[in-house]
């Protein structure tokens, strides 16, 4: 459970949001249809939580949002969390019809390296709020970089950073993207020769996957 005493429960209302962000009509258009109330429910950060902060992460926000739609845009949270200081990280706790789940935005040191908006990525809607356990670390930089091991596909390797980490798990969420294609292609495919080839190509990426993924 998260401590009574990281508490801050202050609803942000939108026209605020939409100034601190000076956002345009189209993101107005996109959060209005899909976001119905926008809590900054807990702040986990040294004098509430008694973990110390690193330079890296000087605190991690904990946002709920309840959400009109059951598809939260990832320009959405990417949009807001842009705004944020690079030290601060935030996570969300979205609901939609009594459904929660979990979305993390993550944004690397090397932006050259990373899809644009950050790396986002969010559990399936059998997320429990109540009863979430915050990671046990020595710091809050540890704490991030427990709950970002928790949302990606990949194993963690000894003495891998967060950063490599994550490329890793971009790079198999591509592949795992064109493999879906190929198999699509084969079951529409008649000529035989091309079927091989493209099976041939799955074999491929299936093999560097499994590698990539341990």
């Amino acid at each position: 459970m998260i401590p009574e005493r990281a508490k801050v429960n202050l609803t942000m209302p939108k026209t605020r949001l939409f100034d601190t962000l000076h956002a345009d009509a189209l993101f107005r258009r996109i959060y209005e249809e899909s976001v119905s109330e926008f809590i900054w429910m807990y702040s986990l950060d040294p004098e509430r939580i008694h973990t110390p902060a690193t330079s890296t992460v000087s605190k991690i926000d904990i946002v709920f949002l309840t959400l009109k739609k059951r598809e939260l845009p990832p320009s959405i949270i990417q949009k807001i969390d842009a705004k944020l200081p690079k030290s601060v990280r935030r996570v969300y706790f979205c609901s939609y019809n009594e459904e929660w789940m979990m979305v993390l935005n993550y944004r690397p040191e090397n932006w050259d390296e990373a899809p644009q908006g950050g790396h986002f990525y969010t559990t399936p809607y059998d997320f429990d709020p109540w009863s979430f356990e915050l990671p046990k670390s020595y710091n809050l930089a540890l704490m991030y970089t427990e709950l970002v091991k928790c949302m990606v596909c990949v194993t963690p390797h000894k003495d891998e950073s967060l950063d490599e980490l994550v490329s890793r798990d971009y790079q198999v969420r591509q592949f795992e993207r064109q493999a879906g294609f190929l198999k699509s292609r084969m079951e529409k495919e008649i000529q035989p020769k091309q079927k091989i080839e493209m099976n041939i190509q799955l074999q491929g990426l299936t093999k560097a996957i499994s590698l990539m993924k341990t």
